[in-house]
């Protein structure tokens, strides 16, 4: 049982109290964060190293896993999550509310140590046929979701424009936006490492930058704050692994790109017999 004295600063000092457990044994870390709130917890796990973190959510049931969590930064519940039993993972995003789980999906579908591991997907994306007036409507809607840019998007998500929200503002609501989307000046790719992009000249004068794949379709923005934050800065130790899981993952890009186009012309073919 954690007392009040106890619950309070595991609350307010989530860090300082990680590296504490990091002392005791799995057992004693185990009976802490199965007794206090949800919440509590996830401020804990978000600081302990992964593998220890990873152990409290595989023995947690899985409404409380799930509930810690939901309660966690995308980033760090994604690292937490990978490695864990597939099966267990499915379960516990589908226990999840849908815009959390597809947030975590998309942070798991990049490999460790990349820039798409660490995306932020929450971001506000104006479609690129709107007027001023309707793009202002839906910044105010979303508070919590503005940057002091705004990427302007296809109807296929292809990132097409940048707006300054300033300039948003200013201009007169009839206006399209096209009239105040500026070409964007650095985009980042989901697959590129993150040790490529950790002294890039831009985060001199921005704090996020876009995040695209490989097609161009925007993924979301990497915070500059990611990359400072000694939780995910990038590990000496793991820099070799992590650049082969990049190479491989890589490689089965090219590789597939490469053999699509016989894959459409054996349909081709196939249909021209059949008819």
């Amino acid at each position: 049982m954690i007392d009040a004295v106890a619950s309070a600063y595991l609350e307010l000092y989530p860090r300082e109290a990680a590296r504490t457990l990091t002392r005791v044994d799995n057992e004693a870390l185990l009976e802490v964060v199965g007794a206090v709130s949800a919440e509590i917890a996830a401020g804990i796990l978000q600081y302990l190293p992964p593998s220890s973190a990873r152990l409290c959510l595989e023995r947690l049931p899985d409404e409380g896993a799930a509930a810690v969590l939901q309660r966690m930064a995308t980033a760090p519940a994604a690292e937490r999550l990978r490695g864990m039993d597939r099966q267990r993972v499915h379960t516990l995003l589908g226990l999840l509310p849908r815009l959390s789980a597809i947030r975590l999906r998309i942070r798991m579908r990049h490999p460790e140590g990349t820039v798409g591991s660490l995306v932020d997907t929450d971001v506000l994306t104006l479609s690129s046929d709107l007027k001023v007036a309707e793009a202002v409507r839906l910044a105010r809607s979303s508070p919590d979701r503005l940057i002091h840019e705004l990427y302007v998007v296809d109807d296929r998500g292809h990132l097409r424009g940048v707006i300054d929200i300033c300039d948003l503002l200013a201009e007169k609501d009839r206006s399209p936006l096209a009239r105040i989307t500026r070409r964007v000046p650095v985009v980042l790719y989901a697959r590129s490492s993150l040790r490529s992009v950790e002294t890039h000249p831009a985060w001199l004068s921005r704090d996020h930058l876009p995040v695209v794949d490989r097609d161009g379709v925007l993924q979301g923005v990497l915070p500059r704050s990611l990359l400072q934050d000694e939780e995910h800065g990038v590990n000496p130790d793991r820099a070799d692994a992590e650049d082969l899981a990049i190479t491989q993952h890589a490689l089965a890009d090219i590789f597939w790109l490469a053999l699509s186009p016989l894959f459409r012309g054996a349909s081709t073919t196939g249909s021209r017999k059949r008819g």
